[in-house]
């Protein structure tokens, strides 16, 4: 791309930091149904108004007609009392119908059978431990209600697909929509081949667009199978829709995507066999509004339901195509704090939130970027971040709603989706608010009373000298009350407070709790502390790892701006040092550039392959930026990292 010879002073470029995308070449049965409660044989546990011994709340129950003993504590006022006949263990039925007279005496606050817990259901995938925008999103739980079903089809309108094992065996047959050949970029227009040719992007050697194929990876890779990452919807199928290609895609394309996938007739290609009845379409725009309205529409007769993005200009979403469609699920992001994100947009039309990510930030401090992790290109996993990465976490929990309900419509979806947010929530631009899967699916489908079950926002939190306190969502996404306390086997937790004057904190059935938790002591050395939310009575307990980070000097980071020379390949022009706050600037003359940066990790003055890395504004994704005469670009921020 050609511009005339710069003229004046040479233009300007800022930033207020140096964020980046990591790709990890790490490698890593179906998952098991939701069950039923199962209550134990013979226990009651009860709950009384007043502390009484054992004695008395054995002989209360005894009045019943029934052989009790008292089975032990889990608070001065709970106990749990066995209860048999001819010597049998009583049958949940029998002990039920002894709830309601043994209420009656208005002696007990509650009484209720005694329920065997297990997990709630955990992937074994190996990289799911760094997928901590499902637990965001409280997906683990609703895991146990619903994991999706092979007939629900999601529509993956994106760049198209690439090879990848965990993510091929649920890929069914797609398609490029791309008219033009030049934005194609495989040599032809439309044709039955969804493959995503743009393949890496400058420089050669680090990283790929592979946009569709991450997205199709949140939504559906293969889950429990001990490799790589999980799903939101492990069990059903996606369909790849290739319409954006070199420089994006037309609305013309996306039409066509829209109507193929839910089955409409588009003349000049095969017909998809496998209509789609959830779209994704993690892409924004202006421009298009009838063209997208009569697409949407199409698909919403079809009783599809479309999830569009939000968008990553920081800017409202009334003029944002399709996002302020009528009938679409729009998503905002939000990051691992349950914030919203820097780049999302916001406005009315915005439908909910969910985990978009933020590879320029560890707020979990576990050494990796808090983006989103998915598949990429190359059989490999990586980190990116946007809304449109938060949109196929909801497409996906649409697609379990659909596996529930199939007849359910889009005023439907929209309407328990905003209803089953997170009630507590650190973000003030979210529409609804952050997803609650968990919620959502219990509302699709009434599951049976089960008993308290502990849920919180977060694996680990990080303290220094910048940071003293955190706070920490507890969540009872269970049919009982919960008891909870903070405890750790590790003596520096008492260096450790918390906002509650005398533990433990009570969780009502479906109550969200924010605590904050603190640290003002100096910190002199690194150090992981591994402590538990732990509910009284033995519910599951919620593992939290408080880390401790001393100050630390930064290593030395370059930044530089590339262009491409003659033969095609990236070439420095300018370089400085960034400042050690990681802000820099450097004066240039107009152009078309490339942002990159370099740290010197082992500060010998070196830069060496191995070194972090860095570009703008992601590795996987970097963007060129024109610098016109005159002119001053603020905000070109990225993250130096491995």
């Amino acid at each position: 791309m050609g511009l005339p010879a710069a003229e004046g002073r040479p233009s300007r470029l800022t930033s207020s930091r140096p964020g980046t995308l990591v790709v990890e070449e790490q490698k890593g049965s179906t998952p098991g149904k939701s069950k039923e409660p199962v209550a134990r044989s013979g226990d009651l546990v009860l709950e009384t108004r007043v502390e009484r011994t054992a004695e008395d709340v054995v002989a209360e129950v005894k009045r019943l007609g029934v052989e009790c003993v008292h089975g032990g504590w889990a608070s001065p006022r709970m106990h749990r009392v066995h209860c048999t006949r001819g010597g049998e263990p009583l049958a949940p039925a029998t002990l039920q119908a002894l709830i309601a007279p043994l209420l009656a005496t208005e002696r007990f606050t509650f009484v209720e059978l005694n329920f065997v817990v297990e997990p709630t259901f955990t992937p074994n995938d190996a990289l799911f431990v760094n997928q901590w925008h499902y637990r965001a999103m409280r997906l683990p739980a609703a895991w146990d209600i619903s994991q999706g079903g092979s007939s629900v089809v999601v529509a993956v309108i994106d760049t198209g697909h690439a090879p990848h094992p965990d993510l091929d065996g649920n890929t069914l047959p797609g398609i490029d929509l791309i008219s033009d050949v030049a934005m194609a970029a495989d040599g032809d227009g439309r044709d039955s081949d969804p493959t995503d040719v743009m393949g890496p992007v400058p420089p050669q050697s680090r990283g790929s667009s592979w946009h569709g194929l991450h997205v199709a990876g949140t939504i559906a890779a293969l889950t429990n199978n001990t490799t790589g990452v999980a799903g939101v919807a492990p069990n059903v199928r996606v369909v790849p829709v290739r319409v954006l290609g070199r420089g994006g895609g037309t609305t013309f394309d996306i039409a066509a995507g829209i109507n193929w996938a839910v089955g409409v007739t588009v003349p000049g290609v095969a017909s998809n066999r496998n209509p789609a009845i959830v779209l994704n379409m993690s892409l924004t725009g202006a421009g298009g509004a009838q063209t997208y309205a009569s697409a949407i529409r199409a698909a919403t007769d079809a009783n599809a339901i479309v999830v569009v993005a939000a968008g990553n200009d920081d800017t409202d979403t009334a003029n944002t195509m399709p996002c302020n469609n009528a009938n679409v699920i729009c998503v905002a992001a939000t990051d691992l704090r349950g914030r919203a994100t820097a780049y999302t947009n916001y406005g009315r039309e915005v439908t909910v939130s969910a985990p978009g990510g933020a590879v320029d930030r560890d707020d979990d401090g576990n050494g990796e970027p808090d983006g989103v992790l998915s598949t990429v290109g190359g059989g490999r996993y990586g980190y990116l971040e946007g809304t449109s990465m938060a949109t196929p976490h909801v497409a996906g929990l649409v697609a379990l709603m659909k596996s529930q309900a199939r007849a359910l419509t889009f005023t439907q979806v929209k309407a328990l989706l905003q209803a089953n947010v997170d009630p507590i929530s650190n973000c003030t631009a979210c529409g609804a608010g952050i997803v609650d899967a968990q919620r959502v699916l219990q509302a699709v489908t009434p599951q049976p009373t089960r008993p308290g079950l502990l849920n919180i926002n977060v694996d680990a939190l990080v303290f220094s000298e910048a940071v003293k306190e955190h706070q920490v969502r507890l969540a009872n996404v269970g049919g009982a009350p919960l008891r909870v306390n903070l405890i750790s086997s590790d003596t520096r937790i008492a260096d450790f407070t918390w906002d509650v004057a005398t533990p433990p904190v009570v969780i009502a059935p479906g109550q969200v709790v924010v605590v904050t938790i603190k640290y003002d002591r100096a910190i002199t050395s690194d150090a992981d502390i591994t402590a538990h939310f732990t509910p009284e009575g033995g519910e599951r307990s919620a593992p939290l790892v408080l880390r401790l980070r001393k100050p630390r000097t930064p290593p030395t980071a370059y930044v530089g701006l590339y262009r491409e020379n003659a033969a095609g390949d990236p070439e420095l022009v300018k370089s400085v040092v960034a400042n050690q706050d990681g802000s820099w600037s450097i004066e240039v003359e107009p152009g078309i550039y490339a942002v990159a940066g370099f740290a010197d990790d082992d500060r010998d003055g070196e830069l060496e392959d191995g070194e972090s890395f860095g570009m703008y504004p992601t590795v996987q994704m970097p963007k060129r930026i024109e610098v016109t005469p005159g002119g001053t670009l603020d905000r070109i921020d990225f993250t130096v990292t491995k």
